[in-house]
């Protein structure tokens, strides 16, 4: 079943984004959020625990992100574009020699992208605001006593 997506969505959505966040701020936050989510984890296992949560708290200082004809196409940074369908259904997709299940939907005037691994899921909520972006994520586990979340706020660029 295709997503029907406004026009008008798609267009605030569609663009060229940069990050008003500072990569510091983002970095403290998801420390903060990682050290919460591994509290109960013994502090001789936590640098293990923070190893495994490490490839899913990237965060992208550019986004260029379109919506158009039932497919979400997104790049981060200077890293290839992935194209997903905006169907609501899981699909794999091969990233850095891992499968990966993926899924597109719509809440509102957001779109949700979530990454499942057989340790987790990743999902990004992309919100546009007045003046660009806002993007929420929350990596949860069932090995973490409650999920890593922080948010960015990138502004549209030409």
């Amino acid at each position: 079943m295709l997503l029907v997506i406004s026009t008008t969505f798609a267009a605030s959505l569609s663009g060229h984004y940069v990050a008003v966040t500072s990569a510091e701020a983002v970095a403290a936050a998801q420390k903060a959020e990682m050290e919460q989510s591994l509290a109960s984890v013994p502090s001789v296992l936590r640098p293990i625990g923070e190893r495994m949560l490490a490839p899913s708290l990237f965060h992208c200082r550019e986004y260029v992100l379109e919506v158009v004809s039932g497919s979400f196409n997104v790049r981060c940074d200077d890293k290839p574009g992935l194209q997903y369908n905006m169907d609501g259904s899981v699909r794999e997709i091969l990233y850095e020699g891992k499968t990966l299940q993926s899924r597109v939907w719509s809440e509102g005037e957001a779109l949700l992208l979530s990454i499942a691994s057989d340790t987790g899921t990743r999902t990004s909520r992309f919100q546009p605001t007045d003046s660009g972006m806002e993007l929420k994520v929350q990596v949860a586990s069932e090995r973490l006593d409650r999920p890593v979340s922080w948010e960015i706020r990138y502004q549209r660029s030409p």
